[in-house]
């Protein structure tokens, strides 16, 4: 399953905190040393909040079902799945839900809510892979 946040159907905006990822530093304080003991860096995970609104429903039911489906459709326990903004089309991050959907704070907020990916792999993929085509065999000497 992918999770595809498009304008007309799930997401307003949504706000991808940098183009970097995030930094973890790792490093220690010795005792009788100036400074510290580097120890370098590598990055760390990534959070994208995602800005979203439920449109008007007629019933109450039919807004109950839509919360059944969102609710479904985003389900961590189903593990990292693919999310695809609709600003980047061209990328995906691994992503999993890292917060929960409180349904009487969507009904009494007209329907606004936001919500909070985790991405353990801070970088993005691209959907299609380049392919490359060779046109003739190279000669190794």
């Amino acid at each position: 399953m992918v999770f595809i946040l498009k304008h007309e159907t799930k997401s307003e905006t949504y706000k991808l905190a940098s183009i970097s990822s995030p930094l973890r530093n790792s490093y220690e304080i010795v005792p009788g040393k100036v400074g510290i003991a580097d120890f370098g860096c590598d990055s760390s995970e990534r959070y994208i909040k995602v800005s979203c609104n439920i449109y008007p429903q007629r019933t109450f039911e039919n807004l109950v079902k839509v919360l059944d489906d969102i609710s479904a459709w985003l389900n961590p326990l189903e593990g990292l799945k693919q999310l695809v903004l609709d600003d980047v089309p061209d990328r995906f991050f691994l992503a999993r839900l890292n917060t929960e959907i409180d349904c009487e704070r969507i009904l009494s907020s007209a329907g606004s809510f936001e919500l909070t990916f985790i991405c353990p792999d801070p970088n993005g993929y691209a959907i299609t892979d380049e392919q490359f085509i060779f046109l003739q065999q190279a000669l190794m000497n």
